[in-house]
């Protein structure tokens, strides 16, 4: 009997070395990667399986987790952060994680 997170899946009959019949899971479709602060489509991202770590996501700062724009907003605040020009407690909220993550702070 399936799991309950698995009874919508197609199950694929397959032989296992041991002579056994047994039904393998098929995985689900990836979701479309989105910015993790303004939630648009990730550019230069990929939903297939069987492709190279560095070929599914950007090879930049936060690559496969924000897009372009918001990358550099980030990154732009951070150095205010670090010449005290700025609080982070003054950060907008979708971007103070990202900043104390660059400024090194907990």
């Amino acid at each position: 009997m399936p799991m309950p997170k698995d009874r919508g899946r197609k199950r694929i009959p397959r032989k296992t070395p041991g002579g056994k019949q047994a039904f393998l899971i098929e995985k689900g479709k990836r979701g479309i990667a989105a910015c993790a602060a303004c939630k648009n489509q990730l550019q230069g991202t990929t939903t297939k399986r069987n492709v190279a770590k560095s070929m599914r996501t950007p090879s930049r700062l936060f690559g496969g987790n924000m897009c372009a724009k918001c990358t550099e907003k980030v990154i732009s605040i951070a150095a205010l952060v670090e010449s005290n020009e700025l609080r982070t407690a003054d950060v907008d909220l979708k971007y103070r994680e990202k900043v104390k993550q660059l400024v090194g702070e907990k």
